[in-house]
């Protein structure tokens, strides 16, 4: 082998195959960050096959959607408040319990997003929380009752469930 040694060669098989699965599992090609700060030649293994070949668990883990992306003081602090609130005054997850409408939430959702943007109000007057935590929470809530079966979809009814007055 032409300056590869067989430790190479091996580590790069093996990353090669369980690339070949990580590709198949997502659907999509798996680009390697090899030509990235000066890594090549051919000994040289970029870190995406050198990550592979030594944990698997870990390169599989880097492709998903990761929990460092989210700025957590906002969730925490107000997201979570609002959070709190509505479990105080609703019951702890209560969307998982009985199901809810979609247009419910879509009206509580466009309430705050009104407050905020049109009237330039950045706290809701009733709970104290910022708006656009209300409209995080009622997001949330809505994706995790499609998560658990319990979101009655009536989208695209508008006209049905808020007739126009005349």
């Amino acid at each position: 082998m032409t300056g590869v040694t067989k430790e190479v060669a091996k580590r790069r098989e093996k990353a090669a195959k369980i690339k070949a699965r990580m590709e198949a599992a997502l659907g999509a090609p798996i680009h390697t960050l090899e030509g990235l700060r000066g890594i090549s030649g051919p000994t040289a293994v970029d870190p995406l096959t050198t990550l592979v070949a030594e944990n698997p668990k870990k390169a599989f883990g880097t492709l998903k959607p990761s929990i460092h992306n989210i700025p957590m003081q906002p969730l925490l602090a107000q997201v979570a408040g609002v959070m709190a609130l509505g479990a105080k005054k609703y019951g702890i997850k209560n969307w998982r319990k009985q199901p809810i409408d979609a247009s419910t939430y879509y009206d509580a959702i466009f309430r705050h997003l009104e407050q905020w943007f049109e009237e330039r109000e950045d706290k809701d007057i009733e709970s104290g929380k910022h708006h656009l935590a209300h409209i995080v929470a009622g997001a949330l809530i809505v994706l995790d009752a499609i998560e658990h079966g319990t979101l009655i979809d009536d989208r695209g009814r508008s006209e049905v469930l808020h007739p126009t007055k005349d």
